[in-house]
C-alpha cells in the first residue's frame, strides 16, 4: 500500500494542457516508459493542440522556432508584445533642389549679367545682341543686363544704350572695380560675368544655371568657341585652350570670367574682386572662393565666341 503511492508520487507531474492531457513532450509518462525499455526518448508531434488556434503573424515568431512540435512540457505560443520593427522604407535622391529652397522666376534664382568694357565698339554689339536673345525667354532666368564702362573713348556707351542696356561708369579703375560695380548693381542672387567680346551661345546660361541649385556649388562656367572670322594665331590659341579644357575635370579650383555665374552671396562674403590687380583678378577671386569652402563648377557644353588676341606678346602677357 505504502509501496504503491510512493510509486506514484515519484511519477514526474504531467503537462497541463487546456483539454486530454497529451502524453507528448520529455518529462511525460511515455519518455520515461521508453527510457525504462532501454530505448531513447524520440520526439515526435503532439497528438492534440489547443482547440482555438490564434494567427501569428510573421514577424512575431521568434528566430528559429519549431511550431507544432513539442520541445518541453510546457508549449509556449509567441504573442504580440513585441513584434519586430517594420524595415524603414529605403532613402530615395531627390533632385539638387533643397527643401524649401525658391523656385525658378524668383529673385534668388534669376540673373544679371554684367559686362565689364573700356573701348569695347568693335565687338560689343555682336556681344549685347546674344545676350538679348537670351533675355527674351523667360524660361532662361536672365533679367538684366548691365554694362560697365571703364572710361571709354570710342562709342562703347553709345552702342549699349542705342539696345536698351543699362550702363554703369567705373573711372577707368581697371576690370576688377568694374564688375565690382555691375555686383553692386545686382539686384539678383546669380551674377554672370561675360566679356565684351564674347558672343553667348543661346543656351549657354541654361548649361551653368543648374549647377547653382547645388548649395555647396559657388560658381559655375563654360568654355570657348572659336569665332568663324578667327585668324591663324586665334585659331591656334583656341586649339590651345581647347587642349586643356578637354582634359579639365568637373569640380575645379579656377574659372575664367569670360563666361561664369557666381551666387551673389557669396561673391559679398569674400570681398568680390580684388582691384589692386590689373590682370588675373578672376583667379585671385577664384583661390578665395575655393579656401572658403565652396565648390566651383566646369560645364564644357556652355560655350562663348571668343575673340582671343591678335598678337602672340598681347595673349602671352595675360597668361
Amino acid at each position: 500500500m505504502i509501496s504503491g503511492v510512493a510509486r506514484r508520487r515519484s511519477r514526474p507531474a504531467r503537462p497541463r494542457f487546456a483539454s486530454n492531457p497529451a502524453t507528448c513532450g520529455p518529462g511525460s509518462s511515455w519518455a520515461t516508459r521508453s527510457r525504462n525499455a532501454g530505448g531513447s526518448p524520440k520526439r515526435r508531434p503532439c497528438s492534440e493542440t489547443p482547440r482555438r488556434r490564434r494567427a501569428i503573424p510573421r514577424s512575431g515568431r521568434a528566430h528559429g522556432s519549431t511550431r507544432g512540435t513539442c520541445t518541453s512540457s510546457r508549449i509556449e505560443w509567441p504573442t504580440r508584445s513585441s513584434p519586430t520593427k517594420p524595415r524603414s522604407r529605403p532613402i530615395r535622391r531627390t533632385s539638387g533642389r533643397r527643401k524649401g529652397s525658391r523656385k525658378r522666376g524668383d529673385v534668388e534664382d534669376e540673373v544679371t549679367v554684367v559686362i565689364p568694357a573700356r573701348d569695347a565698339a568693335a565687338t560689343l554689339e555682336a556681344c549685347l545682341d546674344s545676350l538679348l536673345v537670351i533675355l527674351q525667354r523667360p524660361e532662361s532666368g536672365l533679367a538684366r543686363i548691365v554694362l560697365v564702362d571703364d572710361g571709354s573713348r570710342d562709342e562703347t556707351p553709345a552702342i549699349a544704350r542705342s539696345r536698351g542696356v543699362e550702363v554703369l561708369q567705373s573711372g577707368g579703375r581697371g576690370a576688377g572695380a568694374a564688375r565690382n560695380a555691375g555686383i553692386a548693381a545686382a539686384s539678383t542672387g546669380l551674377v554672370w560675368f561675360v566679356d565684351a567680346d564674347c558672343v553667348a551661345f543661346p543656351d549657354a546660361l541654361d548649361h551653368l544655371r543648374p549647377h547653382l541649385e547645388d548649395p555647396g556649388v559657388a560658381a559655375a562656367g563654360g568654355t570657348y568657341a572659336i569665332a568663324p572670322e578667327a585668324t591663324l594665331l586665334e585659331r591656334l590659341i583656341h586649339e590651345e585652350i581647347q587642349v586643356r579644357h578637354d582634359r579639365m575635370p568637373d569640380d575645379v579650383d579656377f574659372l575664367a570670367t569670360f563666361d561664369v555665374v557666381y551666387r551673389r552671396s557669396v561673391l559679398d562674403a569674400v570681398g568680390g574682386f580684388d582691384e589692386r590687380y590689373l590682370k588675373g583678378q578672376d583667379a585671385d577671386l577664384a583661390f578665395r572662393v575655393v579656401e572658403a569652402g565652396h565648390r566651383l563648377r566646369f560645364d564644357r557644353r556652355s560655350r562663348v565666341r571668343h575673340h582671343h588676341a591678335d598678337r602672340l606678346l598681347r595673349y602671352l602677357r595675360v597668361q
